[in-house]
C-alpha cells in the first residue's frame, strides 16, 4: 500500500468533517466569484459603459439563465440610478459587496474549522498506530536504530503529514471547484483575456515545478538531519556523567552545532 493510501485510510473515521469541509470550500467558492463580479455591473453604469436599462428582463429559459440574472441586477441598479441617483446606487452595491465578503470569510472560516476537526483527529490516530507499532518492535530494532530518529518520527514526521499532506488534501478539494468557478466567470466577462491568462498558466507551473523539486530534496534532507541531532541529545542526556568524565563536552558540542548548522543551511 503507498504512503498516501495509508494516510486516506486515517481519514475514513473522520470522513464526515472532510465533506464539511468540501461543502464549505464550494460555497466560498462561488462567493469569491461573486465579490468580484458585483462591482461589474455597477461600473458599467455608473461609467456610461453600458445603457440604463428600462425595460423589465425576460427569462427564455435555462441557457439564458446567466444574461437574465445578470440583466436584472442591471434593471435593479439602473431603476435605482434613475430614481434615487448614482450615491444610492453605490451604497447599495457598498452593503451588498460587504455581505458577499463577509460570508465569503465565513464559509473559508468553517472550511478550516472543519478541517482542523478532521487534521486533528487524523494525527491522533497516526500517533496511537505509531505509539502501538513501537511497543510492538522486537528489542532487536532499538540496538540497530538510534532513538532520536524514533522520536523524530514521532514528532516533526508527524506534525509534517499535518502541515504538508493535509493542507494539500485541502487543496485538492479546494482548489478545483474555484477554478472551475473562476474560470466559468472569466469566459462569461472576457473570453480573450482568459485565452491570455491560460497561455501563460503553463510558463508558470514549470517554475512553480522546479521550486517545489527543490524544496522537497531539502526537506528529506532536514527530516534526516532533525533524526541527528535529536538523537544527539538523547545520548548525551543518557551518557552525560561519561561525557563528563572524560571532558568531552567540547567535542559533543562541536558535533551537535555542526548538525544544527548543515539542518540551518538545509532551511
Amino acid at each position: 500500500m503507498s504512503p498516501f493510501k495509508k494516510i486516506l485510510s486515517f481519514i475514513k473515521p473522520h470522513i464526515r468533517f472532510a465533506w464539511l469541509n468540501v461543502f464549505f470550500n464550494v460555497l466560498y467558492a462561488i462567493f469569491n466569484v461573486l465579490t468580484i463580479i458585483s462591482f461589474i455591473p455597477v461600473l458599467n453604469i455608473l461609467f456610461k459603459q453600458k445603457n440604463i436599462i428600462t425595460k423589465i428582463p425576460v427569462y427564455h429559459g435555462i441557457r439564458t439563465a446567466g444574461n437574465f440574472l445578470q440583466d436584472q441586477f442591471y434593471y435593479f441598479i439602473s431603476q435605482t440610478i434613475s430614481h434615487d441617483g448614482p450615491i444610492r446606487a453605490l451604497l447599495i452595491i457598498c452593503v451588498l459587496s460587504i455581505t458577499l465578503f463577509f460570508l465569503k470569510d465565513l464559509f473559508k472560516y468553517l472550511a478550516a474549522f472543519f478541517l482542523a476537526f478532521l487534521s486533528n483527529g487524523v494525527i491522533r490516530d497516526i500517533r496511537n498506530t505509531l505509539y502501538d507499532k513501537i511497543v510492538a518492535l522486537p528489542i532487536s530494532y532499538f540496538s540497530e536504530k538510534r532513538k532520536g530518529d524514533i522520536i523524530s518520527r514521532m514528532s516533526n514526521d508527524v506534525k509534517e503529514v499535518e502541515t504538508s499532506f493535509l493542507s494539500s488534501l485541502e487543496a485538492l478539494f479546494r482548489d478545483p471547484i474555484t477554478i472551475f468557478i473562476s474560470l466559468s466567470a472569466m469566459l462569461t466577462i472576457s473570453y480573450k483575456l482568459t485565452l491570455f491568462v491560460m497561455f501563460l498558466l503553463p510558463i508558470s507551473g514549470f517554475i512553480i515545478s522546479s521550486l517545489s523539486k527543490r524544496l522537497k530534496s531539502k526537506s528529506l534532507k532536514a527530516q534526516q538531519e532533525t533524526g541527528n541531532f535529536l538523537s544527539f541529545i538523547e545520548e548525551t542526556l543518557t551518557g552525560l556523567r561519561v561525557i563528563k568524565a572524560f571532558n568531552a563536552e567540547g567535542k559533543i558540542s562541536k558535533k551537535f552545532k555542526d548538525s544544527t548548522y548543515k539542518f540551518y543551511c538545509l532551511m
